[in-house]
């Protein structure tokens, strides 16, 4: 988003980051739901929730920093470096144990028989046509 030059590239970039960001969210929320008992999972969302608090009232005074001493293109260049780093924990969490998971035997991998090749053609087009489903019910 922050090298874009126009309104549709911007408007692409901004479908790509939101589908990202959509799916992060969701998968916190299923590992909430997973993790949680039952009569926690109301904290628990609502302790997930509370970044959205801090940004309402964060969020445009670092945006005009950001206008003031650089440029927007730096806000999303920030994001593209802080979102990692803030993700990895969660990240390590769920490779460790998948890992367990599968030393235990209780998840088998799957062989599809695709070389790896083959196996970059089909997400790519999986996941270019999950675009263009999201766009086409957008537009409507």
């Amino acid at each position: 988003m922050a090298s874009c030059t126009g309104v549709a590239q911007y408007a692409a970039a901004y479908v790509i980051y939101l589908t990202g960001y959509d799916c992060i969210y969701y998968i916190l929320q299923v590992f909430i739901a997973d993790t949680s008992q039952l009569r926690n999972r109301g904290l628990m969302f609502a302790f997930a929730q509370t970044p959205f608090i801090a940004t309402t009232f964060a969020g445009p005074a670092l945006a005009n920093s950001y206008l003031k001493h650089s440029s927007w293109q730096w806000g999303f260049g920030t994001f593209c470096i802080v979102y990692p780093v803030v993700a990895l924990p969660l990240a390590a969490v769920f490779f460790y144990h998948q890992r367990k998971a599968m030393r235990l035997g209780l998840l088998k991998k799957e062989y599809s028989g695709r070389t790896f090749v083959q196996s970059v053609k089909y997400y790519l087009i999986e996941f270019d046509g999950k675009l263009v489903a999201e766009y086409a019910a957008a537009s409507r």
